[in-house]
C-alpha cells in the first residue's frame, strides 16, 4: 500500500485454518502402480516438438525409446476417480526416466510422460506426496522437484527459491534427453488442454479436436 508516494505497512489479512488446510489437501489419488498406465488397445502418439499444437502421427502399441514413443497419461487427482487416460507420445525426446507435473491446464490433473510405467506411476506418486508439484524421476529417485503445495499449482516459498528449482529441474529433464527445443514442463501442461488441434491427452482417453472425438 503507497500513500502519497510513501510505501506503508499493513497487517495480512486473517486467513480461515479451514481454507488453508483445504488449499494444501488437494490430491485425493489412490497409490499408482505401472499396471494403471497399462493399455493393451493402441494407442496414438503425438508429435509436439518445439509447439504446443500437435499432430496425429499414427498409432502405437508399445513404448519404443530408440524411435522416442513415450508413454504419457492423465491421472484424476481431485475426486479419487481412478480415471486414467493412456496415449503415446512422440517429439518429446526423453531418454529414461519420467517427468510428471500437476500443472495441467486446465483441470490440472497429474499429467505424466515416461520411458516405462513403472516410471510413469513412480513419478506420480511423488507428485502426490508433494501435494503438488513439478517431477523428474529418474533411476528409481526423484532427481528434481519443484513443490506447488498450494492447490498443486502455486507456491508459498520465496520467487528465487521457485525459480532455482525450476531451472534445475529443466536442466535435469534436458539431460535424460528432453528435446532442448521445448520447455519440458510448458509442453507437458498444454497437452492436457483439449482445445488445441489437434490431438490431446484427457483423463478419458486421447481427444481429436478437430473432430470432437475420442480415438
Amino acid at each position: 500500500m503507497v500513500d502519497h508516494g510513501v510505501v506503508k505497512d499493513f497487517p495480512a489479512p486473517a486467513i480461515d485454518p479451514y481454507l488453508t488446510e483445504r488449499a494444501h489437501s488437494t490430491f485425493h489419488v489412490e497409490h499408482l502402480t505401472a499396471e494403471d498406465f497399462t493399455d493393451a488397445r493402441p494407442g496414438h502418439h503425438r508429435h509436439g516438438e518445439r509447439e504446443i499444437t500437435t499432430v496425429d502421427a499414427g498409432y502405437s502399441d508399445r513404448i519404443d525409446v530408440e524411435y522416442d514413443v513415450l508413454k504419457i497419461a492423465v491421472v484424476e487427482r481431485h475426486k479419487n476417480t481412478h480415471h486414467i487416460g493412456i496415449g503415446f507420445l512422440q517429439g518429446y525426446g526423453l531418454k529414461s526416466g519420467a517427468v510428471a507435473t500437476s500443472v495441467s491446464h486446465d483441470s490440472h490433473n497429474i499429467i505424466v510422460v515416461g520411458t516405462s510405467e513403472d516410471d510413469c506411476a513412480a513419478a506420480a506418486n511423488r507428485v502426490v506426496e508433494l501435494n503438488g508439484g513439478i517431477v523428474v524421476w529418474d533411476q528409481g529417485k526423484p532427481v528434481a522437484e519443484v513443490p506447488l503445495a498450494i492447490a498443486g499449482i502455486m507456491s508459498d516459498e520465496s520467487l528465487t527459491s521457485v525459480n532455482e528449482k525450476l531451472e534445475f529441474a529443466k536442466a535435469k529433464a534436458h539431460e535424460l534427453g528432453v528435446n532442448p527445443g521445448i520447455d519440458p514442463f510448458m509442453t507437458l501442461s498444454f497437452m492436457a488442454l483439449p482445445v488445441i488441434p489437434s490431438l490431446r491427452i484427457t483423463t478419458r482417453g486421447v481427444f481429436d479436436v478437430t473432430t470432437q472425438s475420442y480415438v
